[in-house]
């Protein structure tokens, strides 16, 4: 079968015509596709270099505000003990002897301490040790007569004091005839676990062991 000219010009021009679609098929469109998969990618890295520059620009910053917010924490947690006894609680009630003279302890019951709240920290690296600190609350309940002068120096003594407390509830009833306040006061103690901090010992020197008498307040 004989071919003219023309014929042949129009097959070649088909031909042509089918590479093109199949280049931009398979290769131009193709490259489009990617390179706007590209473009995405360098916007998300261009974005994210400029969240490092920023943070490289202000390390100082950073730097001053962990610093400040660590030694924050330090200070919160010195006014926490790691552990309440119940001979804490009896001291308790001696410091409140020696605050007054008019307050006389008749009784201390103390608590069983639960767990009030768990602080974790992020772990920022692998060899990063995590941290956990826990809060405990020990109620205790002491009884006292008192006067009303004796009643203020007590509640301000657990507000002052060192070690983190709290007055929960009192209840009192004055006695007309004496003058006496005679109550109950409820405090929270609070401790926190998880530091480096080491028990410390109360001082048990004035009172006597196996005495029945702890606050000398029995003829």
């Amino acid at each position: 079968m004989k071919v003219s000219k023309k014929e042949l010009y129009l097959l070649l021009a088909l031909l042509g015509i089918g590479i093109a679609v199949c280049a931009w098929q398979f290769g131009f469109k193709r490259i489009n596709e990617d390179t706007a998969e590209l473009q995405a990618d360098t916007e998300v890295l261009q974005n994210q270099i400029k969240q490092y520059s920023a943070v490289k620009d202000n390390i100082e910053l950073y730097q001053k505000g962990i610093e400040d917010a660590s030694n924050k924490i330090a200070g919160i947690l010195r006014e926490f003990p790691v552990d309440v006894l119940p001979e804490d609680a009896i001291m308790l009630g001696r410091e409140f002897e020696k605050s007054n003279d008019d307050t006389y302890i008749t009784s201390v019951a103390t608590g069983t301490a639960y767990n009030v709240f768990i602080a974790t920290s992020h772990t920022v690296e692998e060899t990063t040790v995590p941290i956990s600190y826990s809060l405990f609350k020990n109620t205790n309940a002491i009884a006292y007569s008192t006067s009303y002068s004796g009643l203020k120096d007590m509640f301000e003594h657990v507000y002052d004091h060192n070690n983190r407390m709290s007055i929960d509830n009192f209840s009192v009833s004055y006695d007309p005839e004496t003058g006496i306040l005679m109550g109950t006061t409820t405090v929270d103690m609070y401790y926190v676990t998880g530091t480096d901090k080491q028990y410390t010992q109360q001082n048990l020197s004035g009172v006597s062991v196996g005495t029945d008498n702890i606050f000398g307040t029995l003829e």
